[in-house]
């Protein structure tokens, strides 16, 4: 292969693994805007029909106010107006991205068809042209290896950090079916141990060089991949159940997939279609991944203290969960727990204020609701107001 032709092809594919990287990432961004956006109208919908003089507090975005129902109203309608204008832009940039990569595509085939007459003109003979391509043609297999050779040398923790994932996977299948590993409970352990290895390989590439001060230590709880370290380190010493390592395959699975198109994309366009597909079916359900591994760790809440009283776990296991799913309802990146908490809510508030709905049953649910908002990390919102106070 002609050496411009083929630093054209490297740059082109390299180009493609970034674009499309940040494709999936603007993907990802607009569904967390549009739930965002959903999120306002119910709140708006439900503050609609009280009284105009009542103060409520109402969710604002990822805080909570405290106002008279026309100001949140209005904020709100501002909310909404400021989260169409991300998605359009969201949309902007993506349209921008695969506009740039059909504009580099169609240059890179002008040039091959300009190398191609090149190649004619010098030789005069189209028959020693097609000889040359039969010689190449078995140069193409070993051209894709080295291509995802040198993706792998020059990105060594991100393939660590796939091959981790791909083993918890591996692990997770072994504990449901037993016949894959042989020792069921040695598989569900190695499973929490491999998502340990994903999270702190994660959080060495998050964090800046260590620093023994407050700030560096505030900065690590704030990252995801220290939260589901804690997450393993909890129930390394928990009897086995299936849901608690529920959350952590889902998300094993989900950015599995990812670098595994980007491996691909590496072999070349056409390469392992059925993978493709099964990775595409993966990322048109990110959303209902991320809510249902939400859900899971929301419910492995009550399970631990199931735990306890039958002796499956220790006393300090619910208590320290309790301040992991703390983490997690404050996640900066991972709005998912801190949203389905708000749908439960909902449906919890709507059942309780059903006509149908026995007066205990009411008083129990109303209770447990507020119960579990008190128990919610404080917004910053709630401590500017206790400032103030």
């Amino acid at each position: 292969m002609d050496l411009e032709l083929k630093k054209a092809f490297t740059e082109m594919q390299m180009n493609k693994i970034e674009s499309t990287k940040k494709i999936r990432l603007l993907d990802i961004k607009t569904e967390g805007l549009k739930l965002s956006k959903q999120r306002a109208e119910v709140t708006n919908k439900h503050i609609s029909v009280l009284d105009p003089s009542t103060k409520v507090y109402a969710s604002v975005g990822r805080m909570y106010v405290l106002d008279d129902i026309p100001s949140l109203t209005e904020q709100l309608k501002s909310k909404q107006s400021s989260y169409e204008e991300m998605i359009a832009q969201c949309e902007k940039n993506k349209d921008f991205l695969i506009k740039n990569l059909k504009e580099q595509e169609e240059s890179l085939r002008e040039l091959v068809q300009q190398k191609k007459a090149e190649t004619t003109e010098t030789n005069g003979k189209p028959a020693e042209m097609s000889d040359q391509q039969r010689d190449q043609q078995p140069q193409r297999p070993a051209s894709a290896i080295e291509a995802l050779t040198a993706h792998v040398k020059a990105n060594k923790l991100d393939t660590t950090l796939w091959a981790s994932r791909v083993l918890t996977i591996y692990f997770a299948l072994g504990y449901v079916l037993p016949f894959l590993y042989g020792n069921p409970i040695n598989a569900y352990y190695k499973v929490l141990m491999a998502n340990a290895a994903t999270s702190a390989i994660r959080l060495h590439q998050r964090l800046p060089p260590f620093q023994l001060s407050r700030a560096y230590l505030q900065q690590t709880l704030l990252e995801d991949s220290c939260h589901y370290l804690f997450f393993s380190l909890i129930f390394l010493y928990v009897q086995p159940m299936l849901l608690i390592i529920f959350p952590v395959v889902l998300f094993a699975v989900l950015h599995s997939t990812s670098y595994s198109l980007t491996l691909l994309d590496t072999l070349g366009q056409n390469s392992w279609w059925g993978a493709r597909l099964l990775i595409s079916l993966v990322e048109f359900q990110t959303r209902n991944i991320l809510r249902l591994a939400a859900f899971s760790e929301i419910f492995i809440m009550p399970i631990t203290v199931l735990f306890v009283f039958s002796g499956k776990a220790g006393l300090m296991t619910p208590l320290v969960y309790y301040q992991f799913l703390v983490l997690r309802y404050s996640s900066r990146r991972n709005p998912y727990t801190r949203n389905m908490f708000y749908e439960m809510r909902l449906v919890a508030e709507n059942f309780a204020n059903g006509t149908s709905t026995p007066p205990l049953l009411r008083k129990a649910l109303q209770g447990g609701i507020g119960f579990i908002s008190r128990l919610a990390p404080p917004t910053q919102v709630q401590q500017q107001q206790q400032q103030q106070q």
